[in-house]
């Protein structure tokens, strides 16, 4: 890979790790001002809201996810390990990247693992 897609790719990366900051801010600061036990008037109200924080905090668990992802990635760049399948070493495709600048797999190696599981 060339010096400037990997400068490109950084860039990208970067964005998406800001992006990615600003959202989790966002919703960690709605989760910890919403207390679903003080809007709740009876049973179904209580369920509806705990069922709503669970999703918020799943959402926030797959973002921190996403942003380990992209930290790691943005270290491989430093590292000149960017755009190498973790499984195979062999250099994934451009195209993929430019889908998910923070795979860690070739399409190849992805597709084995979720057949597996």
């Amino acid at each position: 890979m060339e010096e400037k897609e990997k400068e490109e790719f950084r860039a990208q990366l970067l964005e998406l790790s800001k992006r990615i900051k600003s959202i989790l801010k966002r919703e960690i600061d709605a989760t910890r001002d919403y207390n679903p036990l003080s809007e709740s008037r009876d049973e179904a109200d209580l369920g509806s809201a705990t069922a709503d924080l669970a999703l918020q905090m799943s959402s926030q668990k797959t973002l921190l996810e996403m942003l380990e992802l992209v930290e790691k990635a943005l270290k491989k760049i430093e590292s000149g390990n960017y755009g190498l399948c973790e499984l195979c070493k062999r250099e994934i495709s451009a195209q993929r990247l430019k889908m998910v600048p923070y795979a860690l797999y070739c399409v190849e190696c992805q597709s084995r693992m979720e057949n597996k599981k």
